[in-house]
């Protein structure tokens, strides 16, 4: 089970059940409530967002920090479950954490920036691997009303290049295939 979770990649939207095996594997969980429990959320809450497709972003986050998991491998089954607290320690503060208030100030100026100018993107849908970008852009800017401006332009150039992506879509590409027929 555990093998074939943390060789699965997906392409730009994490899916909820592999987000989910990898951290009921990487914690050695038994069981979906085990991971409901573990991620802080009622029963009927994490089984209503299964449901919906819905990973809780921030409450993954914070329990990432706690257990010292990496994001990317978290969404992505990118590198290794666990962060090598070990590495670069000069360069890191003592324990490496992810700053959930963070993450969820970086999702929710994508969502609203997604809203404003691609809400039909293909980037709505994936959010969260939108925003461990951003994350790891901006984890290290200490400047609070620096940073926001930052993250806001960021997730403004994101939605404005879904919205391009989204308008020379499928249509540019048949038009080219007709082209080579001709």
């Amino acid at each position: 089970m555990g093998a074939k979770t943390t060789q699965k990649h997906t392409r730009g939207v994490p899916d909820f059940g592999v987000v989910m095996e990898r951290v009921k594997d990487a914690l050695k969980l038994t069981s979906a409530a085990d991971v409901a429990a573990a991620l802080g959320l009622k029963r009927n809450a994490f089984y209503n967002r299964r449901a919906a497709g819905s990973i809780p972003y921030q409450e993954l986050v914070a329990l990432a920090g706690r257990h010292d998991l990496r994001v990317d491998w978290v969404l992505f089954g990118i590198g290794q479950p666990f962060r090598d607290t070990g590495d670069s320690a000069a360069e890191l503060p003592a324990r490496a954490s992810v700053d959930s208030e963070l993450f969820g100030e970086i999702v929710f100026e994508l969502e609203r920036a997604f809203q404003e100018i691609a809400p039909h993107s293909a980037g709505a849908k994936a959010l969260g691997g939108l925003a461990a970008m951003v994350y790891n852009k901006f984890q290290f800017t200490t400047t609070g009303k620096v940073r926001r401006a930052m993250i806001r332009h960021e997730a403004l150039e994101l939605a404005r290049v879904a919205r391009v992506m989204e308008q020379s879509g499928p249509a540019d590409a048949q038009r080219g295939k007709r082209g080579k027929r001709e």
